[in-house]
């Protein structure tokens, strides 16, 4: 049984609305957000730009790589597309090691203090789901409101890359493996690269009055005090948050991207779970996923 039109738009609508008043209560709590991070965990840490301009460097590589040659397979191989897509999931599975590598050698605390914490899985992903509600309405609510604007200026709706080629009804060999790049290597890779590295490096570089082996904000590490604190913190994942939206290439999605970017930033940060944005960022990416699917089978 599918969802009339009328009724999608009525639980889109509730979704918008509730994480409006969501974000509101936020507000209002968190003092404009300068109070924000007062409970966040330190997450102290000593990488080096020489760290991050690397892993950038592999990451624009593999993205260049697949595709040059995603343009030179389609439309008349299928075959050599699919090992377009398994080459971008080898590489983000390259990434990923890198990165817990370094997560390993810079974080105190090695991997732990990097944020991949496996401890209360019932509670990490009861607040992933509530984050994931809270964040993707939010991105949704601007997505749309980007969308309606372009269609008032005339311009057609672009549509995510992995997306349009669902909607062309793969064989199931190439939907699997879009599946699992989309729903399991991106947020995996892309929360480690975007807000476990380049966020905690920028807010610590932004920060550099602080020693890395204290507290970020706390009367301890000489410092500014939390208020400044948290100024760099905010910039750091707003930062970080860019970088995440310039890499996909739809510009009409990137408002929503950004968005999508902080809600992700604020979630470790505050947390210092790594684990929970990836989790919010799977949820999203295959909540679109299975929309599109969906749609498909109904016809549409």
């Amino acid at each position: 049984m599918y969802l009339t039109e009328e009724q999608q738009n009525l639980i889109g609508y509730s979704w918008f609305a509730v994480s409006l008043a969501g974000f509101i209560v936020w507000l209002w709590r968190s003092r404009g957000g300068f109070e924000a991070f007062q409970k966040a965990p330190p997450r102290p840490h000593k990488l080096k730009g020489f760290d991050v301009l690397a892993i950038l460097l592999v990451f624009i590589a593999i993205e260049i790589a697949r595709t040059y040659f995603l343009n030179q397979a389609e439309p008349h191989s299928p075959e050599k597309s699919d090992l377009s897509y398994i080459g971008l999931l080898g590489g983000q599975l390259v990434i990923t090691a890198v990165i817990l590598f370094l997560g390993r050698r810079r974080f105190t605390g090695g991997l732990g203090g990097f944020g991949l914490s496996l401890r209360h899985p019932g509670k990490t992903t009861g607040i992933s789901i509530l984050y994931f509600v809270m964040a993707t309405g939010l991105t949704l609510l601007v997505l749309s409101v980007t969308v309606q604007i372009c269609e008032a200026a005339g311009i057609e709706e672009q549509r995510h890359a992995t997306l349009e080629k669902l909607s062309d009804h793969p064989p199931l060999r190439t939907m699997i493996i879009l599946m699992v790049t989309a729903a399991i290597g991106a947020p995996v890779m892309e929360e480690l690269l975007f807000r476990g590295i380049l966020q905690s490096y920028f807010i610590r570089f932004f920060y550099g009055a602080a020693t890395p082996v204290k507290p970020l904000g706390t009367s301890e590490d000489g410092g500014p005090p939390v208020r400044g604190a948290t100024l760099y913190r905010w910039l750091g994942i707003v930062i970080a948050s860019a970088f995440f939206m310039v890499t996909h290439a739809n510009w009409q999605h990137m408002p929503a991207l950004l968005v999508l970017g902080v809600c992700l930033g604020y979630i470790y940060e505050r947390r210092g779970n790594i684990l929970i944005p990836i989790m919010v960022h799977g949820l999203f990416n295959m909540m679109q996923l299975a929309g599109t699917l969906l749609q498909n089978n109904s016809g549409g």
